[in-house]
């Protein structure tokens, strides 16, 4: 027996979004991030570990440069009130609701959001600064006392923008997307990633790895939630004594 998979993915869909699933979904996400972040987070007590990179991390001299993690930071805050500001001129333009896309950003957000930090609190694992050690300056040693010094992965920077930027270009494709609205839509989705992830690396924030994993996460999650919620999203299977066919509509 052969089994067939087929996928088409529409570019014409509208969204749907229902309170009675959507909310629960949203705030059952948000909430258990939001008890992470203000009381989880801060009770944390740096353990003193060193970071022990291997493989591609080892390629990335430890270094700290505050000048770049502020940078990053000047990409990060405004990029998640971008990222809704497209999705819901995104859909006036359409005449199609900007409330149901305003809602499917926080949805993917709140999401993204829940999944990273509750891996960072589980990995537990120490920046790339910590190589530094005490004494190399008096804004690494600030730093070494951080609770924050032990929860390089994934990056929260890297996955909070892809999440913002894929999110708002997935919605964007979704919605009469034409091909060169999908190239300026993902290419710019990915080029922010990318800035956002090299200024991490480069500040001595994070390990490479931290902000591939954390762009992965956030892409895929940006991704995924306005495809589920896409009117089009359609599913059949057809079955012979020959084979099995699985076709959709995303």
């Amino acid at each position: 027996m052969t089994l067939l998979l087929s996928f088409a993915f529409a570019q014409d869909a509208a969204f749907t979004w229902d309170p009675a699933v959507d909310v629960p979904i949203t705030l059952g996400a948000g909430i258990p991030f939001a008890l992470m972040y203000t009381h989880a987070e801060p009770d944390l007590t740096p353990s003193g570990a060193v970071s022990e990179p291997r493989g591609i991390d080892a390629l990335v001299e430890p270094r700290y440069n505050g000048a770049h993690a502020k940078a990053s930071d000047l990409i990060l805050y405004p990029m998640m009130g971008i990222g809704l500001g497209f999705a819901i001129a995104d859909g006036v333009a359409d005449g199609e609701g900007a409330h149901t896309r305003a809602w499917i950003y926080m949805e993917s957000m709140a999401i993204n959001q829940l999944m990273t930090t509750t891996i960072k609190l589980a990995v537990d694992r120490p920046r790339p600064y910590t190589q530094l050690g005490p004494g190399t300056s008096d804004k690494v040693d600030e730093l070494l006392t951080e609770n924050d010094s032990q929860m390089s992965f994934p990056s929260g920077h890297a996955s909070t923008v892809a999440n913002s930027a894929f999110t708002a270009a997935r919605m964007w494709d979704l919605s009469n997307g034409t091909s060169t609205q999908r190239w300026v839509g993902y290419g710019s989705a990915t080029a922010v990633t990318v800035a956002v992830s090299v200024l991490r690396v480069t500040a001595g924030k994070h390990h490479p790895s931290d902000v591939i994993a954390g762009a992965v996460l956030g892409a895929s999650i940006g991704f995924l939630v306005p495809t589920l919620h896409a009117t089009e999203r359609r599913v059949a299977v057809n079955a012979s004594p020959e084979m099995v066919s699985v076709s959709g509509r995303f």
